[in-house]
């Protein structure tokens, strides 16, 4: 088959799964950035017409919004307060930017970001509705990512650890290593703290599989940070969707745990044996040489009372006379664009996703699955988070935000499920204590 035609397999297969569950349009938003590199590294067409992929992925989630409208399923009920204050900050974030050193460098950015901030922020947390939705969108998200990690690892030529989207075609033009390897972290976590109840057995070694190949995707993209805050996501999660209450499922942990250290020690050994990219010393020089531009931000920032409390002005590090770029520190780059008003924003919306965690774990302590997708949401939630201290700025960082509501509306879908349970279980006892001083 070719390129084109698994292309359109793809496309197809992933517009079938909407028509059956509109919430799967949700997978396209997660493995977007693997589809579209995956794509122009091997079709001229997806080279040439750049905007392709994303605005077909955009249609997929309209579609997805329909099906559920047309199936009477309100996409605007159960939305959560956060999601209004993540609008509210980049409705600032947005103001901001006029008064920016800068203000054409910045409305440039925007220019290229609010497509994406549309598609990651506003629509995509709208396609998820009932609680049921979440399950089969995190299968899907094993078999669609696993499958683009393994065309990526595999399929399309490298150049050092970026792939390289004109092989065929001449010149340079090189891929985005992080994006591919977040979207692999996200299958990681589907496949490794989810058991789906509509899953046969044969299919937990097959996302074993996936999950193994995605790991050597990421250490062969030499995204250091990705590996890192995978690792760190899972010491979190694993415990809340695995209880380890006897010797079998120590054992269960202990050989997965061992499969992951096998994999990412022959992956290491494989790609960067020769190297010291993943030496201590060079990651130290990573993390100091991005707190060191964000520190310059901040000098910048502490320059007037103006600034400290309404920032420099959204993209103000563009200015060449600061940066000249994003300082790859998300909190740090807010409180000195949006001051002590966004960083304030911020922090309260990160904190409501840790309180909506803490509150869907106590709702979800007699149920596997409710806890295993809840699993899934916070380490995604995290390691999003983790990813925003090393990389990407606050208009391109969108999937933290995205996951932020999706974590928050969670909650209130457990909430609204318990009390009509209750009413149900209220309802039947009603009726029988009818029929019983009927009889």
């Amino acid at each position: 088959m070719t390129s084109m035609g698994l292309y359109t397999l793809i496309i197809t297969i992933l517009i079938i799964a909407v028509w059956r569950s509109p919430a799967v349009a949700l997978v396209g938003v997660i493995c977007m950035f693997g589809l579209e590199q995956w794509a122009q590294a091997s079709e001229a067409f997806f080279l040439l017409h750049q905007s392709f992929t994303n605005l077909t992925i955009g249609c997929v989630i309209v579609f997805g919004l329909i099906i559920n409208l047309i199936k009477s399923r309100p996409i605007f009920a159960n939305y959560p307060p956060v999601g209004w204050l993540i609008l509210l900050l980049f409705l600032y974030a947005f103001i901001s930017a006029s008064w920016a050193p800068r203000p054409d460098l910045s409305y440039e950015v925007w220019a290229k970001a609010w497509p994406y901030i549309i598609t990651f922020v506003v629509l995509a947390p709208l396609l998820i509705t009932r609680l049921p939705d979440l399950e089969p969108v995190f299968l899907l998200i094993i078999v669609m990512g696993g499958v683009l990690a393994l065309l990526l690892t595999f399929g399309v030529e490298w150049h050092f650890r970026r792939i390289v989207l004109s092989a065929r075609f001449g010149g340079e033009v090189y891929g985005n290593p992080l994006a591919v390897a977040q979207m692999a972290g996200n299958v990681v976590f589907a496949a490794l703290l989810l058991k789906g109840r509509k899953t046969k057995k044969y299919f937990d070694p097959i996302k074993w599989v996936l999950a193994a190949i995605c790991l050597v995707l990421i250490i062969k993209s030499g995204s250091r940070g990705q590996l890192i805050a995978l690792f760190l996501s899972l010491i979190v999660t694993w415990p809340l969707a695995h209880s380890i209450q006897n010797f079998k499922g120590f054992l269960f942990a202990l050989g997965l745990l061992a499969i992951v250290f096998f994999v990412s020690s022959w992956a290491l050994t494989e790609f960067w044996g020769k190297t010291d990219r993943w030496s201590d010393q060079s990651m130290n020089e990573a993390v100091g040489g991005r707190l060191d531009q964000a520190f310059v931000l901040l000098t910048h920032w502490l320059k007037n009372v103006f600034t400290i409390f309404f920032g420099l002005g959204n993209s103000a590090s563009y200015d060449p006379r600061i940066i000249g770029l994003y300082p790859h520190f998300v909190p740090l780059e807010i409180l000195g664009e949006e001051g002590l008003i966004g960083f304030s924003l911020y922090l309260y919306i990160i904190f409501s996703g840790i309180k909506s965690a803490v509150e869907s774990y106590s709702l979800t302590k007699n149920s596997d699955q409710a806890r295993q997708l809840l699993a899934v949401l916070c380490s995604m939630s995290i390691y999003a988070f983790l990813l925003s201290l090393k990389q990407g700025s606050l208009l391109s960082n969108l999937e933290f935000f995205m996951f932020i509501i999706l974590l928050v509306k969670y909650e209130i879908l457990l909430k609204n499920s318990i009390v009509e349970f209750q009413q149900k279980q209220y309802a039947k006892h009603r009726v029988e204590k009818t029929n019983l001083l009927n009889t």
